[in-house]
């Protein structure tokens, strides 16, 4: 039959480099009711989900991290070179564009910034707001001369339809 050992300790102590398993697969392993954990998510499975554990949405992870960004190029034909949660940009002229987004925010009532980069002047307003889009346009901001910047990003935090 099976049979069950108890070990009891004080401190487990693991040698850099090695691993300490406890239980099997699908083996639940539980502390006493006065231990702490002090571990790290080992399983590369960091979600929302995990984190979210609070009844109260105030303090909610969810509504703590972004939702979006981008970092593109506005010169020549605008391109996304890096991002979360955009599938395109449109040109709609000197300094103005249109990002979607992959996954729709669940209303227009989110929160966009933007930053040039490289540029002391350069300025990034939002000019437009949507569930499934924002635009922005890009400006000198000493004279509003609109200006295609290298690179430009873009930061949305708010809730996801």
């Amino acid at each position: 039959g099976n049979s069950m050992s108890t070990i009891e300790v004080n401190a487990l102590d693991k040698e850099s480099g090695s691993t300490l398993t406890l239980g099997g697969s699908g083996t639940a392993v539980t502390l006493h009711a006065s231990a702490t954990s002090s571990g790290f998510v080992t399983d590369g499975g960091v979600t929302v989900a995990k984190l979210s554990t609070s009844g109260t949405e105030a303090n909610n992870v969810k509504k703590r991290v972004a939702k979006a960004w981008v970092n593109f190029s506005g010169t020549g034909t605008p391109a996304i070179q890096e991002d979360f949660n955009f599938t395109s940009i449109t040109d709609n002229g000197t300094g103005d564009y249109t990002l979607s987004f992959t996954a729709n925010m669940s209303s227009a009532n989110y929160v966009a910034v933007g930053a040039v980069c490289a540029s002391s002047r350069g300025v990034v307003s939002i000019t437009a707001i949507a569930a499934g889009t924002v635009q922005v346009s890009t400006r000198e901001g000493h004279t509003g001369t609109a200006t295609d910047y290298g690179e430009t990003s873009v930061l949305v935090f708010g809730d996801l339809a």
